[in-house]
């Protein structure tokens, strides 16, 4: 499933980007964006989320600061997803591990870069967030799994029932 973000959206997504990389670092946190414009990268994020949004017909957490918990988005019934980006195609779902059972429900995978996403797919927390998932992935270790290992079915995800 593949969703392309307009113009206007993607100025939305540089706008808040800029805004999230600010208030980090004005809060102290170094940027780390290995060879990549850390401009860039915060954009692709906020691109990602709006563009799952976009496609899921839910409403993305556009705040610019810290948020309440690490949810980019909530579903209808409550479920809490945290988006994740990557512009390479055979890319893996990465989810630092600092990460812990309960912050989210779900991790999404989007591939790609602006203005054109696509769904690779989702996971429970529960089937990320485990040692077994922890992997070497370049400069530090993170949970991965690779895409195949995701659930494609969107509609699963938004039919889940109950709160986070």
């Amino acid at each position: 499933m593949e969703v392309i973000l307009n113009e206007a959206e993607q100025k939305i997504a540089k706008f808040i980007g800029k805004l999230r990389k600010n208030n980090a670092e004005g809060q102290g946190y170094k940027s780390t964006p290995y060879g990549r414009n850390i401009d860039i990268i915060e954009a692709e994020s906020v691109a990602a989320e709006m563009a799952f949004c976009k496609l899921a017909n839910l409403y993305p957490d556009l705040s610019p600061g810290e948020k309440d918990n690490d949810a980019d988005a909530t579903t209808y019934y409550g479920k809490t997803v945290d988006v994740k980006q990557t512009p390479y195609q055979d890319g893996h779902l990465l989810v630092k591990p600092v990460k812990k059972i309960g912050d989210v429900d779900y991790y999404v995978l989007m591939i790609g870069e602006m203005p054109t996403f696509r769904f690779a797919g989702f996971v429970s927390e529960h089937d990320i967030i485990k040692p077994g998932k922890i992997k070497q992935t370049g400069y530090t270790n993170s949970y991965s799994m690779d895409q195949e290992e995701l659930e494609k079915d969107l509609n699963k995800l938004l039919a889940e029932k109950g709160g986070g």
